[in-house]
């Protein structure tokens, strides 16, 4: 549910519920009013703009212009006695909710896959990111003085308050606020100056300008930011399906980030990953494994013959669907079931055939569908800065499966 902000309005100079001119004084104590206001409220900022990159004489095709959009929320955990801060970030993709730990760090929630929640710290080669160097408010470092008698704040915080807001840099000569009938804001035009940059070309340096028109927009009726939790609400479907998979099926696996479709068989006590379906014999790079003690002996095809390889768990080779909690799932129908989307970041690639290497994309989400009790197909997506992943794979031949006739097992 949204939550309503009971808002008292106050009245500021260019504010259209106001007439005549305030004194000086009467401006800067309501420009004050309204900065206390702000730096207290949970709010969402959105700049929607255009970006136009001029390049100099004899390179004038490569000028373009784009739209750039940047959404963010900012405000304090709604049910966090401590009013420390938080802020998330809306992409077309992904929501990224980040929050001030005790100290300043800034951290990430994950939902593991045993259905706790854990603090995931953000950091980079040993150094903790700061959650104020991010995501702190302009309004913290804006004073009553910044602004004229007109509402207009000075080159070097409009500048602050636009590259708080986006993480965007480009010149600002000046910020114009518009209010609404709270007395809040509810939009900043900027007025932008030319980012000069320095390009390498075959005669030399020269320079490329970049200049940025647009406008923020504020919303106050938002969802709340609050703190991960963990499910308290079951799937018993989820389980069945899991007890039901067996040590004998069959799973096809296709993705876009494959050139050729895959082929595992699992067996009681082997499993034969084959890297083309379409070809009807061992390929270069097909593994082979078979069950040795507690572990699995693993094999790699050269092209020409079977190579022993490292002994490894079948965690290592089969996607590790059994330990995630059936607590992290949401049946949508009788025959399909959804990896809730908080969970999917970390929980996403359990679907994965490790072999795949996948797991450094973002999870977006998994759907389960299923026919009677058992798995028919799980397609799960990753955001990746390169484009989105999907992979799918379908289970069949329950109970039923074999090794291929022309496959030549390791040691036979």
């Amino acid at each position: 549910m949204k939550k309503k902000l009971l808002l008292m309005p106050i009245c500021l100079m260019a504010i259209t519920a106001c007439s005549g001119t305030a004194p000086v004084d009467d401006y800067k104590k309501e420009a004050e009013t309204l900065i206390e206001r702000m730096r207290t409220l949970t709010y969402r900022v959105t700049f929607n703009g255009t970006q136009t990159q001029t390049y100099p004489k004899g390179y004038e095709a490569y000028n373009n212009s784009g739209a750039v959009s940047v959404t963010r929320d900012y405000g304090y955990v709604d049910n966090d006695l401590a009013k420390l801060r938080a802020a998330r970030v809306i992409t077309d993709t992904t929501t990224s909710t980040y929050f001030e730990a005790e100290d300043g760090r800034m951290y990430a929630q994950v939902i593991k896959e045993d259905n706790t929640v854990e603090r995931s710290y953000l950091s980079n080669l040993g150094t903790y990111y700061r959650f104020g160097k991010f995501y702190s408010s302009p309004f913290d470092f804006i004073s009553a003085d910044d602004f004229d008698e007109t509402m207009v704040l000075s080159s070097q915080k409009a500048y602050l308050l636009f590259n708080y807001y986006t993480g965007l840099s480009q010149p600002v000569n000046k910020a114009i606020f518009r209010f609404n009938d709270d007395g809040l804001v509810k939009e900043v035009k900027f007025n932008f100056g030319t980012l000069p940059v320095g390009i390498e070309t075959s005669d030399g340096t020269e320079t490329m300008l970049i200049d940025m028109e647009g406008t923020i927009s504020f919303d106050y009726e938002i969802d709340p930011i609050t703190y991960l939790e963990p499910y308290t609400v079951k799937s018993n479907k989820f389980e069945t399906l899991v007890n039901n998979i067996g040590t004998n099926y069959t799973m096809n696996i296709d993705s876009n980030a494959i050139a050729n479709k895959l082929t595992t068989y699992v067996l009681d006590n082997k499993v034969y990953i084959h890297l083309d379906s379409s070809e009807n014999t061992m390929i270069a790079n097909d593994m082979f494994y078979v069950k040795k003690g507690s572990g699995y002996r693993s094999y790699i095809y050269t092209g020409k013959e079977w190579t022993l390889d490292e002994s490894v768990q079948l965690n290592d080779i089969l996607p590790d669907i059994s330990s995630l909690s059936p607590y992290l799932f949401e049946e949508k129908s009788d025959t399909h079931l959804s990896l809730k989307s908080e969970a999917a970041a970390y929980g996403a690639d359990n679907f994965l055939l490790p072999y795949m290497g996948l797991t450094e994309g973002t999870g977006l989400k998994s759907e389960i569908y299923t026919k009677g009790d058992r798995i028919d197909s799980v397609t799960s997506t990753f955001y990746y800065y390169t484009g989105n992943i999907v992979v799918k794979n379908t289970y069949s031949n329950y109970g039923t499966t074999e090794l291929p006739i022309w496959l030549e097992e390791p040691g036979a």
